[in-house]
């Protein structure tokens, strides 16, 4: 069996297991599927339709591809906008030019660009508002764009501690699970980035680390639960007593 007749054999059989389907790229002709299949690689099937629009508008034929010359291509900077924001932790902007044959020799040439300036990072820690130790059990805090806090950026969950990165120059903290045993807090923090720093309710943190304090809720001891019983009792008899004699004097 030759190659054509081998592929010829695959597509038969393609088509009988998969009956149904159908192609998600655009194209009218063989030509353009081929391009369109080779940028299908490196993005969507969605994103090429997009862009072969301009593409094809510009070469509208074989032979206008064929004949487009390097300086056609728009120079610029390209990079990956990378969905994981951990990625951009990372990332390195870059200018790769065109490849050009040179006799047997593949010729490019790579510019790597100093490493943007990352986002800042706020550590939002809990502590005690009584000793001052960490607390190491589950907090949650939101992020909103208003002070009111009606309109939510995100969510943050933690122990004790959380890393908030700083997509936004300015936002609003609100605690919204406060730790086991403890009060949950009322209070709002305005989070800004000026200059490179991060500020916290207008005042400037040295290390990026904000203190958050919890108030523990009050549970009566057993020494006060009975001191309650005493002081009522004590006040009961007060009030008995007291008109036992008014009683008395009326006589």
């Amino acid at each position: 069996m030759t190659k054509q007749e081998l592929a010829l054999e695959v597509i038969e059989r393609l088509k009988k297991e998969y009956p149904d389907a159908d192609c998600t790229l655009d194209y009218d002709n063989a030509w353009k599927l081929l391009v369109s299949v080779r940028l299908a690689a490196q993005c969507t099937d969605a994103r090429v339709n997009v862009v072969v629009q301009d593409l094809y508008a510009k070469y509208p034929t074989v032979k206008a591809l064929a004949d487009a010359k390097v300086e056609d291509i728009e120079q610029g900077l390209y990079f990956i906008d990378p969905v994981d924001i951990c990625g951009y932790e990372n990332m390195r902007p870059m200018l790769v030019s065109v490849p050009q044959w040179q006799e047997d020799e593949l010729v490019y040439s790579v510019v790597v660009y100093p490493k943007h300036s990352p986002f800042e990072k706020l550590i939002l820690k809990k502590v005690d508002q009584d000793t001052k130790q960490e607390i190491l059990d589950e907090i949650e805090f939101t992020s909103y764009k208003d002070k009111e806090c009606k309109e939510k950026i995100a969510s943050y969950k933690g122990s004790g501690t959380i890393s908030i990165l700083m997509r936004n120059q300015e936002m609003y903290l609100k605690e919204t699970k406060a730790p086991k045993g403890y009060d949950k807090s009322d209070r709002v923090l305005c989070v800004k980035v000026v200059d490179g720093s991060l500020y916290v309710d207008s005042k400037k943190l040295d290390s990026n680390v904000f203190e958050f304090e919890n108030r523990k809720i009050h549970v009566p001891t057993g020494i006060e639960y009975h001191g309650n019983i005493y002081v009522t009792l004590g006040l009961v008899a007060l009030v008995i007593l007291l008109h036992l004699i008014n009683k008395k004097l009326r006589k």
